[in-house]
């Protein structure tokens, strides 16, 4: 089972790499280079890179979902890390679970009816249903902190996933077909704006959630003890205020220490004699390497 863990773990990493660097890819490099282009550019080029860039993008979202999964079964399901305390009651863990995996279905019918049109109205509401999964998650369903962090970002990566395959590709194949055959209107613009809608509310919402204070106060402190200003306990280690304090005595003695003149005494005299010794062995060096290249 470690085995698996750490196969699924790397696999994760890397199509997570593939399929959020391929994003920034079509956000800040595609996107501004195609609006250089002109139409007959757009017909040789788009056809060729779009399809596969598309490839990579749309199977680094499939792999990465495909591998968290297995990853939360082999740690939570199976390695009993649900449920704080490692005790719960599997009927509500399991109805929280189907409506983390529902959640897409459940995001794209809302955004198909008017609310959707509204983004601000639209990316409110979502926040709020976001909230309301973990506060049930935590309270009702008995998760533990880790398990409910680790479900709300299954919850957002299915919901992206399932953007990417079944609302952003069938939009750009229509685009392509489009372009390449020189046709400026087609069916796949507004689906497109659609699906960039979607995207661009499923990013706010989860930025959203992720400074959320409930959410934060879930998240244990790491790093070093004497790093934290909460430990674990929730008593505080050391205030900013008395951290700050520490840091300008430091850089006080440091330039204390620079601006003190030279020290004398025995030690300070025996160091300056080895120096001027060393100095002059030097100096006799090169004095007999000058006389003798003047004898040749």
């Amino acid at each position: 089972m470690d085995t698996l863990n750490a196969l699924f773990r790397w696999l994760h990493i890397l199509a997570g790499i593939i399929w959020i660097g391929m994003l920034y890819f079509f956000n800040w490099v595609n996107g501004p280079f195609a609006g250089t282009l002109d139409a007959e550019t757009k017909k040789k080029v788009v056809p060729e890179l779009m399809p596969r860039a598309l490839y990579w993008f749309r199977w680094g979202a499939a792999w990465t979902w495909v591998t968290g999964v297995l990853l939360l079964t082999i740690i939570y399901y199976h390695g009993g890390l649900l449920f704080e305390g490692g005790v719960g009651a599997w009927g509500r863990g399991g109805a929280l679970i189907a409506l983390t995996f529902l959640a897409p279905f459940l995001y794209d019918a809302l955004q198909k009816s008017g609310l959707g049109k509204d983004p601000k109205l639209f990316g409110t509401l979502c926040f709020v249903l976001v909230a309301l999964v973990a506060c049930l998650m935590g309270a009702w369903g008995g998760f533990s902190y880790r398990a409910v962090s680790i479900h709300i970002g299954t919850l957002f990566g299915s919901t992206m996933a399932f953007n990417v395959w079944f609302r952003i590709w069938p939009a750009q194949q229509t685009i392509i077909k489009a372009v390449k055959e020189g046709t400026a209107e087609c069916r796949g613009w507004p689906r497109m704006g659609r699906a960039q809608a979607r995207s661009r509310a499923t990013a706010r919402t989860k930025l959203r959630a992720e400074n959320w204070p409930p959410l934060i106060q879930l998240k244990k402190p790491s790093g070093p003890r004497w790093r934290r200003v909460i430990s674990a306990s929730g008593k505080p280690c050391a205030s900013p205020s008395r951290i700050a304090s520490r840091k300008d005595s430091r850089c006080s003695a440091f330039r204390a220490r620079a601006s003190a003149p030279p020290r004398t005494g025995p030690r300070c005299a025996h160091n300056t004699s080895v120096g001027a010794r060393a100095a002059a062995s030097r100096r006799e060096v090169m004095s007999a390497e000058t006389s003798s290249s003047e004898r040749r």
